[in-house]
């Protein structure tokens, strides 16, 4: 799958460990729909729309710069773990740094099962953070 982010005229690549994305036939959605509460914007599911989508966890990649490896925490209910994980086989939305994927269930859409989860990921890149949704797609009936 190839797709292509844009911002600020300039195009690249997106961040990410492109093989384990297309293994997981994961897209990313740059666009962040969201809605308004009145006192803040409630974020909206990327795949269906809908505004009920409920926090899971998160996984937090520490990497220095191009580094071969890359410290990933991950956070889910009251379950912790931690392990330093070789950088092309993690799934750190930064190709070369510092990156943070909350991940969500819709209501509508898809429960809590992996196939299913939504990720809203932060990814360091060239003095940049870039902000996009990733996730699998719905397959036809």
């Amino acid at each position: 799958m190839s797709y292509l982010v844009t911002h600020g005229g300039r195009s690249h690549a997106p961040c990410g460990n492109h093989q384990d994305m297309a293994k997981m036939k994961r897209i990313t959605e740059k666009q962040i729909m969201t809605q308004d509460m009145g006192s803040a914007f409630a974020l909206r599911c990327p795949r269906c729309g809908w505004d009920f989508i409920h926090q899971l966890g998160a996984i937090v990649f520490h990497r220095g710069e191009d580094a071969p490896s890359v410290v990933q925490t991950n956070v889910l209910g009251d379950n912790v773990s931690m392990a330093v994980v070789p950088s092309d086989k993690a799934q750190n939305p930064s190709d070369r740094r510092q990156g943070l994927a909350i991940q969500f269930s819709c209501e509508h859409c898809g429960g809590g099962d992996a196939d299913n989860v939504l990720e809203l990921t932060l990814a360091q890149h060239k003095g940049y953070t870039l902000i996009a949704w990733r996730f699998t797609p719905l397959t036809k009936p």
